[in-house]
């Protein structure tokens, strides 16, 4: 993962952080957005600093979690299934950066 992460980087000019362990506080500070699967705590906390989410939800409240957000105009969502493909996760990643 940390191999894919430096490549990602070094391609797109980008500081892709890969820890077993995330202080999300601590990264959310530097960020524009967040790429998560949408569990309460990560999305809540990149509101409240005001970093706009890029949802992938993968499970029952992560659904309820990103349908929340985009009801307030507050986050973007991927389809996990179908729809994570560089493309649209371009797409999305460019739509959260309008959002802010």
């Amino acid at each position: 993962m940390r191999e894919l992460a430096e490549y990602l980087g070094a391609r797109t000019d980008s500081v892709l952080d890969v820890r077993r362990e995330l202080n999300l506080s601590q990264h959310l500070a530097d960020a524009d957005l967040l790429l998560c699967h949408g569990s309460a705590t990560s999305t809540l906390e990149a509101l409240y600093k005001q970093v706009t989410p890029v949802i992938a939800p993968s499970h029952n409240d992560a659904y309820f979690v990103a349908r929340q957000c985009l009801n307030a105009e507050a986050a973007v969502t991927i389809d996990w299934t179908t729809g994570f493909t560089r493309r649209n996760i371009r797409t999305a990643a460019t739509t959260a950066l309008h959002l802010t």
